[in-house]
C-alpha cells in the first residue's frame, strides 16, 4: 500500500524528485539538530547526556522518515540519500560561512592538514616546521 496521495504521482521521476526533497528535508532536520546540540554541550556541565538524547532522537527520526520513502522504491530511497548527503554539505557551508573545508577544519582542530609534516594527519612529527620540512 502507497503511503502517499495519489495526486503526488507514483511514477519513477515523481518518487525520485518526492525522495530527493524529503531526503534534504531530513537531512537539514538532521544536521540541524546536530548544530544546536553541539552549541548546547559545549555550555553543558554535563553534555554526555544531551549527545547521547540528540543523538538517539535524530537518528529514529531520520530512520523512520527513510522507512517510509523505501515504500516508493529503491530509486526513491538513493534519491533521498542523496538529498540526505546535499542538505549535509549545504548546511555545513551555510552555517559556517564557507568554512568547512578540509584544511578549515583540521586547522581549526589543532592538526596539520595532511602533508604538512605530519605521519598521519594529526600529530605533527618532531622537528617538522609549519610549511612541513625539517629545519
Amino acid at each position: 500500500m502507497n503511503p502517499f496521495p495519489a495526486a503526488l504521482g507514483t511514477g519513477p521521476v515523481a518518487a525520485v524528485a518526492l525522495g530527493f526533497v524529503a531526503g534534504a528535508a531530513i537531512g537539514a532536520a538532521y544536521f540541524l539538530g546536530l548544530w544546536w546540540t553541539v552549541r548546547r554541550a559545549t555550555r553543558a556541565a554535563r553534555p554526555a547526556p544531551l549527545l547521547l538524547l540528540s543523538f538517539v532522537v535524530r537518528l529514529a527520526f531520520a530512520v523512520a522518515l527513510l522507512l517510509v520513502i523505501v515504500r516508493l522504491g529503491a530509486l526513491a530511497l538513493v534519491a533521498a540519500l542523496l538529498g540526505f548527503l546535499v542538505a549535509r554539505v549545504l548546511l555545513s557551508r551555510v552555517l559556517t560561512g564557507g568554512q568547512a573545508t578540509r584544511r578549515g577544519t583540521d586547522v581549526a582542530a589543532g592538526r596539520a592538514p595532511l602533508g604538512t609534516g605530519t605521519r598521519d594527519g594529526g600529530t605533527p612529527e618532531r622537528g617538522a616546521t609549519e610549511r612541513g620540512s625539517a629545519p
